[in-house]
């Protein structure tokens, strides 16, 4: 069973390897990936959401918190709830994210830091973008900085630029790569 990719890459999922792994169709899949699994007043992307979560962190772990929700590229984003409940998703997910910190030479276990501010960016959308109250778990934390969402395409090419700038690589070689 093969996954086929916005640029038209067929990945065998389950032997997905660094060389299968393609930043514009990171890019492509988490700005059209809505957070929450879409249960927002208004669409916001992955894409967006990581940008944020790297932006938030010292600048020598920003491209790990840029790319710590891309498996969800490959492997789609599924609730916090729901992951728990399955093993093998999160067997595939780590196979997934070996494949991309591999790729990108970015550590293959998150670090707590990343971790908080995904938390934090969690809390932010959520009062941004959700009709209920926070969870209990979160109100603890503090918040980030607001952001209106972005559209898209929009999402994307912040999702690429950023990529770049922390690569040290430009959108034309990104381009050029693919």
């Amino acid at each position: 069973m093969y996954l086929t990719t916005a640029s038209g890459r067929a990945i065998d999922i389950q032997r997905i390897t660094s060389d299968d792994v393609s930043i514009l169709d990171i890019a492509h899949s988490l700005s059209n990936l809505c957070r929450f699994a879409g249960h927002t007043r208004e669409f916001y992307s992955v894409a967006q959401h990581s940008v944020r979560v790297a932006m938030a962190l010292p600048p020598e772990l920003r491209l790990a918190g840029l790319l710590h929700d891309a498996t969800e590229a490959y492997v789609v984003d599924l609730p916090r709830p729901i992951k728990t409940l399955l093993p093998d998703y999160k067997k595939l997910e780590a196979r997934v994210w070996e494949a991309i910190s591999f790729r990108f030479g970015v550590a293959r276990f998150e670090h707590p830091l990343i971790k908080e501010m995904d938390n934090r960016a969690l809390r932010t959308e959520w009062e941004e973008l959700m009709r209920h109250p926070l969870p209990m778990e979160f109100k603890g934390l503090q918040r980030l900085q607001p952001e209106a969402p972005l559209p898209p395409k929009d999402a994307y090419k912040l999702f690429l630029l950023t990529f770049a700038q922390l690569s040290d690589t430009t959108l034309a070689h990104l381009e050029a790569a693919h």
